[in-house]
């Protein structure tokens, strides 16, 4: 008997066939392994509001938003809010804003959720409330869906409320 016999003494098998069936072993495991990843990712954090494609939203929909927006990057105003920074762009009457950050990677969502509620405890200490809130989702090039940031719509003048933590530009 051949040291790479097969045990069960089914067929004969040489050092390439065990380096294949090792290949697609690793492969499975590895697949088996990044798809439930992915998976636990999605259902694990926790996302705001209604859901819109990130390729829906431009600077005239769902809301026309005047201040600091452009249709390639969306929101471009730089704000540090305590130490967080992400980008803003406003209507002209402060009721609806956009928060978003650049990051695009496995914790997107996290940063997004940080955003949102920094906005939200700023917006509630100048007793301004967020009536609507819609996540804005992108595509993460492993597959995953994430949401980059958030459109709100407040009772108030929500462009007044950040306006202090606007970077100098």
């Amino acid at each position: 008997m051949s040291k790479f016999a097969d045990p069960a003494g089914l067929r004969p098998t040489t050092p390439r066939h065990i380096k294949t069936i090792r290949s697609v072993l690793l492969l499975t495991v590895l697949s088996a392994i990044s798809s439930c990843g992915n998976y636990l990712y999605r259902q694990d954090v926790q996302i705001y509001g209604d859901l819109i494609k990130k390729k829906e939203v431009d600077c005239t929909s769902p809301y026309l938003l005047t201040r600091g927006c452009n249709d390639s990057e969306l929101a471009v105003m730089n704000v540090d809010l305590h130490g967080l920074e992400f980008n803003a762009a406003f209507s002209d009457d402060g009721a609806a804003i956009l928060v978003m950050h650049e990051m695009v990677s496995g914790g997107t969502t996290v940063l997004a959720n940080m955003i949102f509620e920094g906005v939200r405890t700023e917006l509630a200490a100048q007793e301004v409330s967020i009536q609507t809130v819609t996540a804005i989702q992108t595509r993460y090039y492993e597959g995953a869906d994430v949401v980059v940031g958030y459109l709100l719509k407040v009772n108030g003048d929500g462009y007044a409320v950040l306006k202090p933590y606007l970077a100098e530009s």
